[in-house]
């Protein structure tokens, strides 16, 4: 049993305060938070998120889709500024929406895609989807003949890109404390587009590695080379990873396409200490 049409309803966040979801149809996300509630999607992921949340200041949400953890954040953390970023039209229409009829006040939409290459670049979205509100439009053309999504048939849009640097000065967002990434296989070209970024403000990275298409031990290199320690969701507990390429092995792996949720910090002693006792 599922809903169905356009849903409306409360989510309770983990200080008992709730936010209220509405405009969205029965994408599967969306059903499982109706179902199983505020850490529904993922277990572990939506809670862990919330605590960092709340103590960073400025927070960017790279991937926002309908602004869900945007929404979180802006509620553990109401005097933090966050900014959710999304290239897709109707995702910053309905985060419009959801963050009005939240008296959210702290999130800036940014309609853009981050990357390697700033400027004018191909975006693809599924000819076919079982939601209005797609989830799985990237920079990377999933859906063309022999591709995972090839069903679905594909279509081509065009979107404005910037590297990540790029972002932070755009916006003026100074000093970064925590970015959340669902980025669709992009992972590596967005924090390649970010180094002076990672380096100057080490911000805790929490988000999804895509296996088939992104150069899992490139990012980590990446990653590794400003101080990074890495973490893999197993369940809803974060275990050690001596590297991103371990996370396979030693935390959950979701989906076909293959994909395990991480939590990347420069102060592992230190966070994790936070997170238990936040926890």
């Amino acid at each position: 049993m599922k809903p169905f049409g356009v849903l409306k309803f409360e989510v309770t966040l983990p200080d008992n305060k709730k936010i209220l979801l509405e405009g969205l149809d029965e994408a599967l996300a969306v059903r499982k938070l109706f179902w199983r509630g505020f850490d529904g999607v993922y277990p572990g992921f939506s809670e862990v998120f919330f605590r960092l949340s709340s103590s960073s200041n400025v927070i960017i949400d790279l991937g926002s889709y309908f602004g869900y953890y945007s929404l979180i954040a802006a509620k553990a953390n109401p005097e933090a500024r966050i900014f959710s970023v999304d290239p897709v039209e109707s995702s910053m229409d309905l985060q419009t929406r959801i963050f009005t009829a939240n008296a959210v006040s702290n999130v800036t939409l940014c309609r853009v895609a981050i990357s390697e290459r700033s400027g004018k670049t191909a975006f693809y979205m599924p000819g076919f989807s079982h939601s209005s509100i797609p989830n799985i439009g990237s920079l990377v053309n999933r859906f063309g003949p022999g591709t995972h999504y090839s069903d679905r048939g594909s279509i081509e849009t065009e979107v404005d890109a910037m590297r990540l640097d790029e972002f932070v000065d755009f916006y003026k967002i100074g000093h970064v404390d925590l970015i959340k990434f669902f980025v669709e296989e992009m992972e590596t070209s967005v924090f390649n587009s970010g180094k002076r970024t990672l380096e100057k403000y080490q911000p805790d990275l929490i988000g999804w590695i895509f296996y088939r298409n992104t150069n899992v031990e490139r990012l980590g290199q990446i990653l590794k080379e400003v101080g990074y320690s890495f973490f893999v969701f197993k369940g809803p507990e974060l275990v050690p990873c001596g590297s991103l390429e371990d996370a396979r092995e030693r935390g959950d792996v979701f989906g076909n396409a293959g994909r395990s949720a991480v939590f990347c910090t420069t102060k592992p002693d230190e966070r994790m200490k936070y997170l238990r006792r936040a926890c």
